[in-house]
């Protein structure tokens, strides 16, 4: 029993210290809350469907209706992608998909 319980340590201390490895060499990425609100921030709001700490798929309401989008985290940067367009989330960029230009 003494043993069993050492090697079930030991792998769980393996698993953990190298999630905590993965976190850093990653840049430390916030939480997808942390990364629903930068988005939010932009002035998008999206009613996500699923979201991570650096990116997520959602829908947006839009003047022409809803429209789903992926919004990403690419070098500190925020990218908006929807039907065949990949944008830089700019407030032009946002003003042109929610009023469906």
């Amino acid at each position: 029993m003494g043993r069993g319980l050492l090697v079930a340590a030991a792998v769980v201390g393996v698993i953990v210290a190298g999630s905590a490895l993965y976190w850093w060499a990653d840049g430390r990425p916030g939480t997808a809350g942390d990364f629903r609100e930068r988005v939010n921030q932009s002035g998008l709001e999206v009613e996500w469907s699923t979201s991570g700490p650096r990116g997520g798929t959602g829908t947006v309401d839009a003047d022409c209706g809803p429209i789903e989008v992926t919004v990403d985290e690419i070098d500190g940067a925020l990218w908006i992608r929807w039907a065949d367009h990949r944008e830089l989330a700019t407030s032009d960029t946002i003003d042109a998909l929610t009023s469906c230009v």
